[in-house]
Formats: C-alpha cells, structure tokens, sequence
C-alpha cells in the first residue's frame, strides 16, 4: 500500500482533527516530507485536506468518489483482497465470472469489484436491476475457496447481515431482511444480493462463490422509474461516501466467509428478518401457494404451515402482503 494509502486511512479515522506531520510520519512509517508529498497527492484527487503551520494535516471531508485507491485505502491491509473499481460495467457479476475464467489457477483468493454505473445489472430469475450512474453501489465479492454448494444459500445470507450492518452503522435507517435475497427500510426495497457459484461437477463441491449486491444510496433524480417506483427505495441518509460502505460491506463479508456456518451470523439475520410469522405466497412451477412461516433452521430454510400441512422452503422467491417492517 502506497504512503498516500497509508495517509488516508490514518486522516480517516481522525477526521476533522488536526494530526501534525511528525506523528502521521511515525505512525506509517515514513518521513515529514513523505506526509507531505501524499497530502498533495491527496488535495490534487479532491480531498477536503488542510494543511496549517505547526497544527498539522486535518481531513474535513472525503468526497464520494468511486475508484480503486479510494477503496482499497479503506480496506484492512489484513483482509487481502484484490480490488477492482469501474465506471461503467454490463454488470460486476458478469465481470468477476469473466475474470475468474481468463484467470484460472492465478485468480486471487478474495476479489472485490465495485461499479458507479452497470448498463446490464442482473437480478434473480434473469430479470434486470436498475444500476444508474451516481446514486447506487453495486458490488461482488468472490471468495475461491473450496467449499460445500449448500454454502452458497449461508453466503447470501451472510451478505444481507453485513449490508444491514454497515447500513444501521453509517446512516439513520433501520433495515430488514426480507427471505432470502433482499434488504427492505419501511415498505421499499433499497438493496438486492445474487449469490452464483462455480462448481466442480465432478465433486460437486463449490470452487469460488460470486456475490453480487446492488445498494441504491440516493433517490435517481427525477425518481425511479414508474414500473419500481411502488416498491423501489433508496436509504439516503448515508453519512459517508460510497467507497467507505464498499469497504466496510466487503470487510464484513470477507470475515464472516472463513466461517458460514457461525452462530452470530444466523442469529443476525434471524433478528433482521421480517418474514417470521408472516403469511407469504411463492410459486412452484404453474402452481401458487401460501401459508404461514412458523421457523427458520440455520441453514435458512423456512418451515411453513399450509392447509395441508407443514412444508420446507430451502429456496426462491416469496411474497409477503403487505410488507411492514414489524
């Protein structure tokens, strides 16, 4: 990591408060003069950075750019991921699967690539996610580790647990998980996660998880489009820039990966489930059911009571009428 990285992170963490030159040095390990060389660096990207005569370097803001330094400075030298950062992507999925296969054996263990701006955003059941330029965070992660494919369910829900955290931690809302795959604030969905992964078909184990999530952080201007707007939201209420949440999102995450199958993380997303003891419909096939979610197993699976008896949804899509965050 580079010494302007290095300054960043350091500024960060104390923003708003003056730290001289002398102890920014000796905390990342380099001399006066190197501090100085960053914090140029720093004011030329457009970084709200003063620097006073015997007072120091002081971070007043940091403005919500998008790009690869900016990320990666916020991400823990310890978590190890490669990241990438486009402007405009078809969509993040997309392009971590085409990495993975150009890659072979020397992609990365952990990846993180974060867009402004995807022009073919997937959802789940192939239909499309709207992915405007300046107001969303879209994201995947891949993690290539071995693992078993029942893992791939525990990721998505691991996923939606790290976004709700990180979202309670910088802003006002208050955000609920709605079965399995999507994250609601009051009646509007604001974030979406798909969860794809690449399998041995011998072993029919996983070889590399592909996490996709797409977070609308402001309101488009002009309003989401008419055939969203009834059930699309945004959060709005973000404290800091989107390069911060991508970092914080893909911190989480990449931790709660060494271990899936942790107790904190299904209690977690137990407590930020709206859908327990709720009246839901989902279709299977041509057909329509509905009935009443009784539990959730740590797998995620949901028991649900129906008229004719009790049933296990180990995955797809439900509907809950109307949603209220309870």
């Amino acid at each position: 990591m580079s010494v302007r990285d290095d300054l960043l992170r350091a500024l960060w963490a104390r923003r708003g408060e003056f730290v001289s030159g002398e102890q920014l040095g000796e905390e990342i390990g380099v001399s006066r003069a190197s501090v100085w060389k960053a914090a140029r660096k720093l004011q030329e990207e457009g970084y709200a950075l003063e620097a006073v005569t015997r007072r120091g370097y002081r971070l007043l803001d940091q403005p919500d750019v998008l790009t690869q330094k900016a990320v990666a400075s916020l991400l823990p030298k310890k978590c190890g991921a490669v990241v990438h950062v486009l402007q405009d992507v078809d969509s993040t999925n997309t392009y971590a699967r085409r990495l993975l296969s150009d890659m072979g054996e020397s992609f990365p263990e952990k990846l993180l690539v974060a867009a402004d701006h995807q022009v073919g955003g997937r959802g789940r059941r192939g239909r499309s996610f709207f992915s405007p330029p300046g107001c969303g965070l879209y994201l995947t992660l891949v993690s290539r580790h071995r693992r078993e494919a029942r893992e791939a369910l525990l990721s998505t829900m691991a996923a939606a647990v790290a976004v709700c955290r990180v979202i309670r931690k910088y802003s006002d809302a208050e955000p609920r998980i709605k079965w399995v795959n999507d994250i609601w604030i009051g009646e509007k969905k604001v974030c979406g996660i798909l969860t794809e992964a690449v399998s041995d078909l011998e072993s029919l184990h996983v070889e590399a998880l592909i996490v996709g999530i797409g977070i609308n952080v402001r309101t488009p201007e002009g309003g989401f489009p008419e055939e969203i707007r009834e059930v699309a939201g945004a959060v709005d209420s973000f404290r800091v820039p989107r390069a911060r949440i991508a970092a914080e999102i893909a911190e989480e995450l990449f931790r709660m990966f060494d271990d899936l199958h942790s107790d904190d993380i299904f209690e977690a997303y137990r407590a930020d489930s709206f859908i327990l003891g709720r009246e839901i419909t989902w279709e299977e096939g041509d057909q329509t059911f509905c009935g009443k979610v009784l539990d959730m197993n740590r797998q995620g699976y949901l028991t649900v009571q129906t008229d004719a008896g009790q049933k296990i949804l180990t995955a797809g899509e439900v509907s809950v009428r109307p949603i209220r965050a309870q």
